[in-house]
């Protein structure tokens, strides 16, 4: 058991010897609303991601402005901080099962602040990973490496993962790191 353990750990981390060389933040966090189909919501400083009832769901589409660099690997995170809180909100409140889980995936093109909505968006490319959340602010990603787009953009889906009716709201804070990142690392 033990050893499944530390081999995940080893297949988590990035190479021996990388070097955090840049941490993007979104330029645009752009809702669309299942409930509000043809409305565009525009770009806000929060990101959710809800959904009630198997419905009414929420998406946030994330878009990073990467600039040129010297990158060898990439990938998203996610955190909540809780050693100096920052404003999130998870729902409902305890108890419920389980942690919430929602989804990143590629889009196929960049998201657009003024027409988006959630009936005319880019379409969903790739996953990229899985995201559990639990009330503690504790984090679980599952996926994330991405490639390394030097000098583009990079666009993203933030969507639920599973039924029911839960939801997550989050500040993008740099310092403390508190929401989802575009890492870009370098072997040395």
């Amino acid at each position: 058991m033990h050893y499944l353990v530390l081999i995940s750990l080893f297949f988590s981390l990035q190479a021996f010897g990388a070097t955090l060389i840049s941490r993007q933040f979104p330029s645009l966090l752009i809702p669309v609303s299942q409930d509000a189909p043809n409305t565009a919501l525009g770009t806000q400083y929060t990101g959710q991601v809800a959904i009630r009832n198997g419905s009414h769901q929420i998406y946030t589409e994330v878009l990073f402005d990467i600039p040129p660099n010297a990158a060898t690997s990439c990938n998203l995170s996610f955190s909540i901080s809780t050693s100096r809180p920052a404003p999130w909100t998870l729902t409902p409140s305890p108890p419920f099962p389980g942690p919430f889980i929602f989804n990143i995936s590629t889009l196929s093109s960049a998201p657009n602040k003024c027409l988006d909505t959630w009936n005319h968006r880019p379409s969903v490319k790739d996953w990229v990973a899985t995201v559990e959340v639990k009330h503690d602010g504790s984090v679980k990603m599952t996926g994330g490496k991405v490639g390394c787009l030097k000098g583009q953009t990079a666009n993203f889906l933030v969507y639920p993962g599973r039924a029911g009716t839960m939801g997550l709201e989050w500040f993008e804070e740099a310092d403390p790191v508190h929401g989802i990142t575009y890492e870009m690392w370098t072997d040395e």
